[in-house]
């Protein structure tokens, strides 16, 4: 392939660049994904390219961020006006639920702590009482 997308060590990693589409795409299979018109409603095509060639120019170009600001967020900004990522959502989601499940696991000898620290407290409350 002769796309500039592969070269990102020469051009600067995340330089958004104008090239044909047939040189990114070379052998790949593509699709249009374009789920986030279900929700939020599409720019019109030539504010769509407009946003893009300005990027392209340096005109409205953020520094990249895999997580903040990648490929995804450059592509539905430009058609949807609102720079995020699926790809971030559901990893930052599996992220989660994994800290959800560690701070389940390491909380549950607190919570057996607790619960024998108030038996043990009613079992001396009960003793207290029993004794007068």
């Amino acid at each position: 392939s002769s796309s500039n997308s592969l070269r990102k060590g020469e051009l600067g990693i995340g330089d958004v660049v104008m090239e044909p589409l047939a040189d990114v795409w070379g052998d790949s299979r593509a699709r249009i994904n374009n789920t986030m018109d279900n929700s939020l409603e599409p720019l019109p095509s030539s504010s769509v390219v407009c946003r893009a060639v300005s990027a392209a120019s340096g005109q409205e170009s953020e520094q990249y961020n895999v997580v903040t600001n990648n490929c995804e967020h450059f592509a539905s900004w430009c058609r949807n006006d609102w720079a995020v990522s699926k790809q971030v959502a559901m990893v930052a989601t599996q992220v989660m639920q994994v800290v959800v499940e560690v701070a389940t696991i390491k909380a549950r000898p607190v919570i057996m702590l607790g619960m024998l620290c108030l038996e043990g407290a009613k079992w001396i409350g009960k003793g207290k009482q029993s004794g007068k």
